[in-house]
């Protein structure tokens, strides 16, 4: 029979590795699948997995993974163990952030995107950086880069007259030609937060600019989708994550 010593030592053992559980399970962090190469039958784009999840990567096998703080992982088979990240702690923001990008790569709030059909045919300084085109198919908020933006349409079968106004400029005369997506924002309307009305014809656009903090590096996937997200460039951001599943194709 234990002594009353023995048993505190025994419940207190006890609690221990509960407590000790406990914090390791509070600690874990979420990610999220965002391209996938080579042999997948087991993972899927949009997917989120625990940190402490032990992963079995074939040969050939690749994986593209978001944390909650918006940092790329990549996996490359053979691969046998836990992810390796920083263990950071959650918070409800990332973890709705997380959330988001799940849902628009699995189609949830996905809206009808064609830019990223064309990534093909775009210019080749362009190519990169065709989530922050403008589309001009409606009205609503656009992302743009800080280093020179471009209109973007689907149909360029004819020429077209455009016209801009906003608070900070306006100019008229603009030719869209014929057989063209593509025509630059002039530098004048560069301005963030910014009412750009785009008059296409007799079309009338209502776009509100954001134009990318000069201290986001582009190269961060992560923090350029928060700031895409945050802005509300759903649309655009839903591009970037597509275009990140064809580069791995």
């Amino acid at each position: 029979m234990l002594s009353l010593r023995d048993s505190l030592i025994l419940v207190w053992g006890v609690l221990s590795c509960f407590t000790a559980f406990g914090l390791s399970s509070a600690l874990a962090e979420d990610l999220v699948i965002i391209a996938v190469s080579g042999p997948t039958s087991n993972f899927e784009r949009g997917q989120i997995l625990d940190e402490q999840s032990r992963l079995d990567l074939q040969e050939g096998t690749g994986l593209s993974l978001m944390t909650q703080a918006g940092e790329v992982i990549e996996l490359k088979g053979p691969f046998l163990g836990q992810i390796p990240t920083e263990n950071k702690p959650s918070s409800e923001e990332n973890e709705s952030f997380l959330s988001t990008v799940s849902n628009l790569i699995l189609g949830v709030k996905k809206q009808s995107t064609v830019i990223g059909a064309a990534r093909r045919t775009l210019p080749i300084e362009l190519a990169d950086k065709n989530h922050l085109l403008i589309n001009v198919d409606s009205s609503g908020n656009r992302c743009i880069p800080n280093d020179g933006a471009h209109f973007w349409r689907k149909n360029n079968s004819q020429m077209i007259d455009v016209s801009l106004r906003s608070d900070s400029a306006r100019l008229t005369g603009i030719k869209w030609p014929e057989n063209s997506n593509l025509l630059a924002l002039p530098k004048a309307f560069h301005v963030d937060g910014d009412l750009l009305v785009v008059r296409l014809g007799k079309e009338p656009r209502r776009l509100i600019l954001h134009v990318q903090p000069q201290d986001l590096d582009g190269e961060q996937i992560g923090h350029v989708l928060k700031w895409m997200l945050s802005m509300g460039c759903e649309r655009q951001a839903v591009t970037l994550l597509n275009g990140l599943s064809e580069t791995q194709q």
